[in-house]
């Protein structure tokens, strides 16, 4: 899968389009989250710390489902440092944005909170990972530094903050309209 990468620079730009990719999701999460049912995850990690989950799904996942998002969820969180505080790099986006594109997770779709653990209610609070799954694949992902957003089929909003926004399309293998067809 080719991903094409624009980039818009700035602060103002990434404020913006984070706004802007964020309409766009909630129309879709709407839809979502009516037909799946909320369930609540406590998990210890190996390192002794845990994390607290809100998963919207059509059932509840059994430990190896739910090893599977725990795997998942690291990546993105290395994903979304590697993005933020690393160096600007066109490939870094591309190699991110496919590997949220993969379909996991049996296709399976759901929408996920991740919340600090040691926090007991979630008013007033914000979660550090919102995470919207369709089809297992990434359809909308947000934190206080990064707003990814599908905006339709093939093209997909990144916006991080400070930094500016990306506009992402994919082609999957189309003809591309540029350019001519040889002759045989």
């Amino acid at each position: 899968m080719a991903i094409h990468v624009s980039f818009k620079p700035g602060k103002k730009q990434s404020m913006e389009a984070a706004y802007y990719f964020n309409t766009a999701a909630e129309e879709v999460m709407d839809s979502v989250l009516e037909s799946l049912t909320p369930w609540q995850y406590l998990i210890s990690l190996q390192d002794g710390s845990s994390i607290r989950l809100r998963i919207w799904s059509s059932k509840e996942f059994e430990e190896s489902e739910m090893e599977e998002i725990l795997d998942r969820l690291r990546g993105l969180h290395e994903n979304i440092k590697d993005l933020v505080f690393g160096p600007r790099n066109r490939q870094r986006i591309r190699s991110a944005v496919e590997d949220w594109l993969t379909v996991k997770h049996d296709g399976n779709t759901f929408f996920l909170e991740q919340w600090d653990a040691s926090t007991t209610s979630d008013v007033g609070s914000e979660p550090e990972l919102s995470l919207c799954v369709m089809g297992g694949r990434v359809a909308m992902m947000s934190t206080n530094t990064l707003m990814f957003s599908q905006l339709n089929d093939d093209v997909h909003g990144l916006s991080i903050a400070v930094q500016g926004s990306y506009l992402l399309e994919q082609d999957q293998g189309k003809d591309d309209p540029r350019m001519l067809r040889r002759a045989s």
